[in-house]
């Protein structure tokens, strides 16, 4: 009895590592399949955007020589030729907006970076912008942070979140950014902090879908693609991408890299004001 009982369950353990090994196998060829329709996608979109590029620059040459032949002198044709060449304009900002979140998907070889070096260029240029319209820059950056990433990968990602909480704190009493960069065990953190009027929890789930823009956002340029590209970007690179907010509590955005070993440093001080525990995830390991 005992031994039709030990010859039962070989059995059934046997089986079921097969249909184990069976749906392994199926989900890697379903896995390696999705990854090539990926690629296919992003190789469509960036062979149509750089169609759509072909006919722009022409057409906005002939709006030029429009605008300065004697036709040009009626108030009408003016409106109709503003009109015009904003249309061109933003067509052209949304088609390279497109190429870029076609390439984010693609990993980048180039040489490491140090991530105070890439942010503070791209901080030179934000605290004029800053300034501007009255939000405070404070910088926390931790020296020899290293990542395995391009530093015009790096300043891409800073640009985007650091301008989108420059944007979004503008005209708001005392309106302040917090920039962090540092080591925490193996990682490297980008972390950016501002006191805005925050999001809610139904704009954090479509935050990272291309296209999407919040309520909030209206009136604001923008295409809709800056959160999806950099979380391409970020993704592409083996990092992680989160959003923590909630409605007038402000809104932090932190990046995770792996970090890669330099000399040993102190990490700077932490900000200590974070925003309400709505968050949305965006990781690959």
């Amino acid at each position: 009895m005992a031994l039709s009982g030990v010859i039962l369950a070989v059995a059934v353990g046997t089986s079921m590592v097969r249909v184990l090994r069976r749906q392994e196998h199926t989900i890697q060829e379903q896995m390696a399949e999705l990854d090539r329709r990926n690629h296919e996608l992003d190789s469509f979109a960036s062979r149509v955007a750089h169609d759509l590029v072909s006919p722009l620059n022409p057409l906005r040459g002939y709006l030029t020589l429009v605008r300065r032949s004697p036709a040009a002198n009626d108030p009408d044709v003016r409106e109709m030729l503003a009109d015009a060449e904003a249309s061109a304009t933003r067509m052209a900002e949304l088609v390279e907006a497109l190429l870029r979140f076609c390439r984010a998907g693609k990993r980048s070889e180039g040489p490491s970076c140090d991530v105070e070096n890439a942010v503070s260029a791209i901080l030179l240029e934000q605290d004029q912008v800053a300034a501007l319209n009255g939000v405070v820059i404070e910088r926390r950056l931790g020296r020899d942070v290293r990542v395995d990433v391009p530093a015009q990968l790096v300043q891409s990602i800073a640009q985007n979140l650091i301008s989108n909480a420059v944007k979004y704190s503008a005209g708001r009493p005392g309106a302040k950014v917090t920039v962090y960069a540092g080591r925490e065990g193996d990682e490297a953190v980008l972390e950016v902090t501002d006191n805005g009027p925050g999001m809610s929890d139904a704009v954090l789930a479509r935050l990272f879908q291309p296209f999407f823009r919040a309520p909030e956002a209206k009136g604001r340029p923008g295409q809709g693609l800056g959160l999806a590209t950099t979380k391409r970007l970020v993704e592409a690179h083996g990092g992680t991408l989160k959003i923590r907010s909630a409605p007038g509590a402000g809104t932090t955005a932190t990046v995770r890299f792996p970090h890669v070993e330099g000399r040993p440093t102190a990490a700077p001080e932490r900000p200590t004001t974070q925003p309400a525990s709505s968050e949305m995830v965006a990781e690959v390991r």
